[in-house]
Formats: C-alpha cells, structure tokens, sequence
C-alpha cells in the first residue's frame, strides 16, 4: 500500500534553517542549490535529503546530506561504457555548461571514456544561460570526434541541437537526463539525439494514484516519484526515533532495501543510494522511446 504524504517542506533557500528552524528538508532539487545550502544544513544540524541533485560532490557535503537519487559517478561512466562498448566509437568530443551538475558528469564521462581506451578530442564549455554555442559547436565538428557528449540543462540544450543541425554536425550526440524534457525532444536537430536516464522502477500503484490525481496518463515528472520517496523515508524515520536530527540522521544511514515508489532504497556511508541503474533513449521524430537498458 502507498502511504499518505506527510507534511514536511521543501527547500528552497536558507531561510528554512536560519529563520523557520525546520529539523529535515527534502531539497534541493539541482545539484548548484544543494551543493550551497549544504554548509548551512550541516552546521546546523539539519538533515537534507535531495530527490534530485546528482553531482558528485554531494557525496562530500557534510552527514546530514543525504540523497535518494544515484551521484552521477555511476551515470558518466554508464555514458562512457555505452558510447565505447555497446557503440563502438573511440573517439569523443565534451561539451559541459558550467554548472555543478553537467560539469560533474561532463568530468566523470571524459575520465572513464579515456579509461576505457577512448580519447577526448576536444573538451569545452559554456555559461549556462548562453544561448550561441556556435563557436564550441564549431570545434566539435573539426575535431575529428564520432560523437559528442552534450552535458546541458534544458534551453542551452535544445539551442545546441539546433545550431549543431544548422552547422552540419552528423556526429552521433548523446546528453544525460535532462534531455528528457519535451523542450529538447522536439528541438529542431534532436531527431536520433540519444540520452541515459536513470531507470526508474515506479511502483504501477504510485503512478496509477498520481495520474489520477493529475488528471492525465502519460509521463511521470521527473523525480516525481524520488521526492515522494524521499519524503516518506523521513516521515518513517522520524515515526521511529522522533525528530531530533542526529537521531534521524543515524536512522537514515540504517536505511537498507526501503522498498520505495522509484524502487529499492539502501543508503552508503556517504547518505548516496548504493546502486543505480539506466537505460538509453533515442529521440525520433520528435518522441523519445527506450533504445537500451542497461
């Protein structure tokens, strides 16, 4: 049975520990928010159980940062595998936006590739809000590379593809899970663009609840299911041992094979989910569909 959703807050800035004093936030969403509020959280004792953020530097952020979601260590390197094992190709250009998160995984992706045999051909980079990546995009198709690995959030994403298209890039283009939003799929230039994505495992019950609560019967939101999670874990915990925060910080590094909505939850010495799994999509005609699981 899934349980009812307890009322605890999300995060969204500092107020909620230097001001509200809440005990346990479920936040933040990207990696940029948590990585900042993280120092706060930890002086003050306050756990922090991100549904999203995926950096691998929130494994380093303090004991009473948790996450319910895989650190990008393990989705780089599943890039990196795919692209050099299951594809074939040896030789990759890197294009990140400067952000914690694609930064993260750009870095994880480059290290494995090269580990595996591959070469970088080319690395650059972008400020996130930039909209032109005509002058990186142009490296990139001299460089000699059969593929480029596309670390970038939704809009410079879907502006990649399109100049990517519009300066006559065939190489194969692969990007991570932000790639998923309808923004990119249907971008002019993604058509045989392909992602990895975590492979979410939504219990049938949760889904079949949340669509008739939305009111529609297509995709989850992403993470939808990682936030429900992760809320109900703390409401467990706290059921448990009450609400003092070294309490259910201990508690929740005791948390092994939570059988969640988004699958089975065990927590390492780093508050990070032990395992993770993922699947690679393909986008043709403007429609993303499953191209191979891992």
């Amino acid at each position: 049975m899934v349980p009812a959703m307890p009322k605890l807050i999300a995060m969204r800035d500092k107020k909620l520990i230097n001001i509200d004093k809440v005990s346990a936030i479920v936040g933040g969403f990207c990696s940029g928010e948590t990585l900042a509020v993280a120092p706060t959280a930890e002086a003050n004792k306050v756990i922090m159980i991100s549904p999203a953020s995926t950096a691998p530097k929130v494994s380093e952020a303090g004991d009473y940062i948790f996450r319910n979601v895989a650190s990008d260590n393990y989705q780089g390197k599943f890039a990196a595998s795919y692209i050099y094992n299951t594809l074939g190709i040896r030789k990759a250009a890197v294009l990140y936006a400067v952000t914690d998160y694609t930064q993260g995984i750009a870095t994880v992706f480059a290290e494995e590739f090269k580990k595996l045999g591959g070469e970088i051909m080319v690395t650059d980079n972008f400020l996130q809000d930039s909209r032109d990546l005509r002058a990186q995009l142009t490296k990139v198709k001299n460089s000699g590379a059969d593929v480029l690995y596309f670390a970038a959030q939704t809009e410079a994403g879907a502006v990649g593809l399109k100049q990517a298209q519009e300066l006559g890039i065939t190489m194969q283009i692969v990007g991570a899970e932000t790639f998923s939003d309808p923004k990119v799929v249907t971008a002019q230039g993604a058509n045989g663009m392909m992602y990895t994505a975590p492979l979410s495992k939504e219990s049938e019950e949760f889904k079949a609840k949340y669509f008739a609560y939305a009111g529609k019967s297509d995709n989850l939101p992403v993470y939808a299911s990682q936030t429900y999670d992760a809320i109900n874990m703390l409401a467990m915990v706290m059921k448990k041992v009450g609400t003092n925060p070294e309490a259910v910080k201990n508690e929740l590094y005791n948390v092994k094979n939570y059988k969640g909505a988004s699958g089975e939850i065990s927590f390492d010495q780093n508050g990070d989910p032990v395992s993770a799994d993922y699947q690679v999509m393909k986008v043709t005609d403007g429609k993303a569909a499953l191209y191979q699981a891992q």
